[in-house]
């Protein structure tokens, strides 16, 4: 049976309808996968080609030196921390002296003006560096009793209390019982009533042990006097977590379980997809000005690309200001669900620290790369580069098939003798 043209219909089958599409349609639809991926605005960093100087040149050794020294600098002062005492000293001038001295400043750098005014808005409430830095503490600190409190130990307060100043940690314990009976009448009641169980159980227990009649008959008469009964009960907590008999605790730990690892599988989600953007828009980046005068392979340009992504990924590591705000960002997409907006935020961030650190990663993997391809390219001229003989010439080192030199001592076949004859005959 052979096999049935695909573009003739099939018996009893109908014609495929002929649906031709315009010349706009066809450039919109080739047009959809040509989009040019999203850039950042790299500030120029490429020179214009100088001419090569000889290899060993000092004065091309000692530039290229310089430069490196130079940027190696650039990159140790993004990282550098600031000195607390001078930065404390500086009064931030005011946004018209600014633009009175440079008018463009913050049109080019827009994110420079919302830094003055964030760090203006931070040093009213935090006037120094010292300031900021005592309020983390004491923020951290709280957070850690919050944490704790709400677990349901006081252990760490009372402790720290007690380590601080010991008569404020009496006050503490003399005012416990008047205070919760302030607060919560019936966990006072609840926290005096144990304490009465627990003694009565130890007057039980030493009554038999001192085989004393009056001892256990004083136990009963205290529990008659305060429960109004004879029937003793143990001491039980205000708390419900460990008389849950009927399995609601563990269905409860079972959808706390299982509301984490949503949220984990959220976060995983959205991380992923921001790092692919992010990724893709870096490497789009770096590549559109890495070689702007075409002067790499395609494998020296991929190198330098990986080079300068994997440096921005340093950097960025070791940046423990950027770090901090970075995490503060995750965190408030944690509490937003990871909506776009969130998210953007999170981009936007990497994006501008990026922007910074890019263009001198780029220098420096430029310089690098373009230095290797210049001596590759010493090393290949001294080699022999001489092209194609014209015809009817021989170069005077050519040596034949037979293994005698051509040369122009050589002497020529004699008419009406053949070239093997030739070669056979004495010399």
């Amino acid at each position: 049976m052979s096999p049935q043209n695909p573009d003739t219909p099939s018996a009893g089958g109908t014609a495929i309808e002929d649906k031709a599409l315009d010349k706009e349609s066809v450039i919109e639809l080739l047009g959809e996968d040509e989009k040019e991926p999203e850039t950042l605005e790299l500030e120029e960093t490429a020179k214009k080609d100088k001419p090569k100087k000889a290899e060993g040149d000092k004065e091309t050794s000692e530039e290229e030196k310089e430069e490196e020294l130079t940027l190696e600098d650039e990159l140790e002062e993004e990282l550098e921390e600031p000195d607390e005492e001078k930065l404390e000293l500086i009064e931030a001038p005011s946004r018209k002296e600014i633009l009175a001295a440079y008018p463009d400043l913050f049109k080019k750098f827009p994110q420079l003006e919302k830094s003055i005014y964030r760090e203006k808005a931070y040093s009213e409430l935090l006037p120094t560096i010292a300031d900021a830095k005592l309020a983390v503490e004491k923020a951290d600190l709280l957070d850690k009793y919050d944490s704790e409190i709400m677990s349901g130990s006081t252990e760490s307060l009372l402790a720290a209390v007690k380590d601080g100043d010991r008569e404020a940690f009496a006050k503490v314990v003399d005012n416990y019982l008047p205070t919760l009976f302030k607060v919560d009448q019936h966990s006072y009641y609840h926290t005096i009533g144990n304490v009465i169980k627990h003694t009565i159980v130890s007057m039980v227990r030493d009554g038999k042990e001192q085989d004393s009649e009056e001892l256990s008959t004083a136990a009963a008469v205290l529990n008659q006097y305060i429960f109004g009964t004879t029937k003793f009960t143990h001491p039980t907590n205000l708390s419900q977590d460990d008389v849950q008999d009927d399995g609601s605790k563990e269905k409860e730990q079972e959808i706390s379980r299982r509301e984490r690892e949503f949220v984990e599988r959220q976060f995983n989600t959205a991380k992923d997809d921001l790092g692919s953007k992010v990724d893709n828009i870096l490497k789009a980046s770096v590549d559109k000005v890495i070689d702007p005068n075409e002067s790499m392979t395609d494998y020296v340009k991929r190198n330098a690309s990986r080079e300068v992504l994997e440096g921005l990924e340093d950097l960025i590591s070791r940046d423990n200001r950027f770090r901090i705000i970075y995490d503060k960002l995750w965190e408030r997409a944690f509490e937003s669900d990871f909506d776009k907006e969130s998210m953007d935020r999170i981009k936007s961030a990497y994006l501008s620290k990026a922007k910074t650190l890019l263009p001198i990663l780029i220098k420096r993997a430029r310089n690098e790369a373009l230095k290797g391809l210049n001596r590759k390219a010493s090393d290949d001229s001294g080699k022999d580069k001489r092209g194609p003989l014209p015809v009817g010439k021989t170069r005077s080192s050519t040596t034949l098939a037979s293994g005698k030199s051509n040369n122009s001592n050589s002497k020529s076949v004699p008419r009406g003798m053949t070239t093997l004859e030739f070669l056979n005959q004495d010399d």
